[in-house]
């Protein structure tokens, strides 16, 4: 989360990112332009082990490259596991066959279409309602 933003973080949606590459500072900086409050971390475990004790409203694992599939899902099933409930969402390339993920949505990696795709996702699905 950026400096600054800490008064806001209550009201905004809550999202942890795991990623498996560098790409993640710039997929969180466009979240968080787009008012989402985004911690980043850098594997997959580390996105389970801080949503276990921030529950955040999103979790979203972005996956570059086909040897990250498997974690990713393993992952998104273990939090499943735990809450049912929860909103999992892979940021992903269409050149990946993410047939087989866990989750509740394959997001598109690029900024404009990512903004869009969770914007409309934010006003059907998890508006605020954990808190």
């Amino acid at each position: 989360m950026r400096a600054g933003m800490s008064n806001e973080k209550s009201s905004q949606t809550k999202v942890v990112l795991g990623s498996d590459n560098r790409l993640a500072s710039a997929i969180a900086n466009v979240l968080e332009d787009a008012g989402y409050s985004v911690d980043v971390v850098a594997d997959y475990e580390e996105a389970a082990r801080l949503w276990q004790r921030e529950r955040h409203h999103l979790v979203l694992l972005e996956i570059s490259h086909h040897q990250s599939l498997e974690r990713a899902v393993n992952i998104a099933l273990r939090v499943k596991q735990q809450d049912a409930t929860q909103f999992v969402g892979y940021l992903t390339d269409r050149n990946l066959h993410t047939s087989s993920l866990a989750g509740d949505v394959v997001l598109p990696r690029d900024a404009a279409s990512l903004t869009l795709a969770l914007k409309t996702l934010r006003a059907l699905t998890f508006s605020g309602a954990r808190g």
